[in-house]
């Protein structure tokens, strides 16, 4: 394996470090919504507790903007703003 082989296997690690730190981020629209998933929730989407709780609503629970979502143990879901 050359060098240059595992500065990109590093590079990927890093990237996926990232994504999985940034956890969900989902957009929120007049419209509608976006969710971004980290990789560890990836190959189960549709099951993903995020999305099931936005899909399943009637109004947006956030005014239009970009929000990091996080699910504590026990509290509700909140959100901060992601710039």
């Amino acid at each position: 394996m050359s060098g240059g082989h595992r500065c990109e296997y590093r590079a990927d690690a890093e990237r996926w470090r990232e994504a999985e730190a940034t956890g969900h981020v989902v957009d929120i629209a007049e419209d509608g919504f976006g969710l971004q998933h980290p990789p560890s929730c990836r190959p189960g989407l549709l099951d993903c507790g995020f999305y099931v709780w936005l899909h399943g609503l009637d109004s947006s629970p956030m005014p239009p903007g970009r929000y990091q979502m996080t699910w504590p143990e026990g509290d509700p879901v909140y959100a901060a703003v992601v710039p």
